[in-house]
């Protein structure tokens, strides 16, 4: 177990919220302002779980990381050179085998993020540690599908009791066009189409029933037979994976008609998330309010669905502002608080947490009080191949983390857009993993969902 470090608050706290859950508001001894040097007197101050400093357990504790594949520091898996694109790594450990995998988007036929419409597909790459080198092992799901996200979720029919689910927008069919060739290949072969989007005319009035009632928020919600999207889903990590499709229930529509973002046809980018006592939750974008504005709440007794919408930022109860925020990651910590993290702007590191997965903070790096104060910023340390400790400047997107079997976040990814060499003007995307936590520093992490 790693243990906790104490940070003293300068502004001290009164709840565990002021600690943004990332650690207890807790009463310290102190020096006296008395003239005795040993009277002491209590004040209230976060004490910090690792991997989290700063007076409010704020901040993430970035340790060196590695030189990096290509002479690219802290780059973990690039695709299949240093002129490839990749994006959006997400990365679990199989007990299975003991090795590390990781989900990502890679951008086919030579080209870059330019053309991540229609090029996307997902691949599965593999380590021996959760530092990599990732190489790749196959592609998962042809053009189009992008974003992945994944998790070991329970399941019955499985022979270990479990199943990987990949969660992706898209689902391999065409839906913005062909793949493009951005190299001298011969051109790619033309991708089925997928069929088209949910009439918005689909529509009922919405549910109004307890815990939420979106019938005072919308107008109207979505049929529940013609809202679903695809999982991918295998019984190991490594394994063929078949196509899924899962039902969406209460899915509201916006005011001038549309669904909400959803599953092939949106940027949904899901976020999912296994909670200990087996549920599965799904944190989704709905640009309700517009790009980069607007999230939702999805639960599921199993893997498979059906899920329930339960909650969104139009609702009173979830109090936080998710202005600016993107591309999700969520998670729920040993205490059982719920956390995000989020693409920011102005800073990268966006940061939420709940004590219950519906009341909401602002988000941190992104609005409120701390929108210039996420929980890590542009400036990332790692060791050379000298030894000697440098720092790096990156604006990461799609942040993720690899968690300890106590759910104690070990390890930072995210992906960075970088300039391809010997191609003037072009960029190309690239996974980077840092250690989190003096504890946690080269630790293999062990995920268990």
């Amino acid at each position: 177990m790693v243990v906790a470090a104490v940070v003293a608050a300068a502004a001290g706290c009164t709840t565990d919220l002021d600690c943004s859950l990332n650690g207890l508001c807790s009463q310290q001894q102190s020096s006296s302002s008395s003239s005795s040097p040993v009277e002491t007197e209590a004040e209230m101050a976060c004490v910090c779980d690792v991997p989290w400093i700063g007076e409010r357990c704020q901040t993430m504790d970035l340790q060196p990381g590695e030189a990096g594949l290509h002479d690219i520091p802290l780059c973990a898996y690039h695709g299949d050179g240093p002129n490839s694109t990749s994006w959006g790594g997400s990365v679990l450990h199989s007990p299975e085998d003991g090795k590390y995998y990781m989900w990502a988007a890679s951008m086919i036929n030579n080209c870059t993020m330019d053309d991540w419409t229609t090029n996307s597909e997902v691949v599965l790459a593999k380590a021996s540690t959760p530092l990599g080198p990732f190489s790749k092992v196959k592609t998962i799901v042809l053009p189009w599908a992008h974003n992945p996200q994944t998790i070991r979720a329970p399941d019955n029919s499985s022979a270990s009791g479990h199943v990987y689910a990949v969660y992706t927008m898209g689902d391999g069919l065409n839906y913005h066009g062909q793949p493009k060739n951005c190299g001298g290949a011969p051109p790619p072969p033309p991708r089925p189409t997928g069929p088209p989007g949910v009439p918005w005319n689909q529509t009922k009035d919405c549910p109004k029933t307890a815990p939420y009632q979106p019938a005072n928020k919308f107008p109207k919600c979505m049929l529940d037979t013609v809202i679903n999207f695809t999982i991918f889903h295998s019984e190991t990590a490594d394994g063929e994976y078949e196509r899924h499709t899962a039902v969406i229930l209460g899915w509201p529509a916006h005011s001038h008609g549309r669904p909400w973002e959803y599953g092939a046809f949106g940027n949904w980018n899901p976020a999912p998330l296994v909670h200990p006592n087996g549920t599965i939750y799904l944190l989704a974008h709905s640009e309700q309010f517009g790009f980069k504005h607007g999230e939702a709440m999805l639960t599921a007794d199993s893997w498979r669905g059906p899920y329930r919408f339960i909650g969104s930022d139009t609702d009173s109860r979830w109090g936080g502002s998710t202005n600016n925020a993107e591309d999700p990651y969520m998670w729920i910590d040993k205490r059982g608080n719920w956390h995000q993290l989020v693409e920011g702007n102005p800073m990268p590191g966006g940061h939420a947490w709940s004590a219950d997965g519906i009341t909401w903070s602002n988000m941190s790096g992104c609005n409120g009080a701390y929108a210039l104060d996420g929980c890590f910023n542009l400036t990332r340390p790692y060791k050379a191949a000298n030894g000697s400790l440098l720092n790096i400047s990156y604006y990461t997107e799609r942040p993720k983390l690899l968690l300890a079997a106590d759910r104690t976040p070990t390890h930072l990814y995210g992906t960075v857009y970088w300039p391809i060499p010997n191609e003037k003007g072009k960029s190309g995307g690239f996974t980077i993993v840092e250690p989190l936590g003096k504890a946690a520093s080269g630790s293999q992490g062990r995920m268990v969902v």
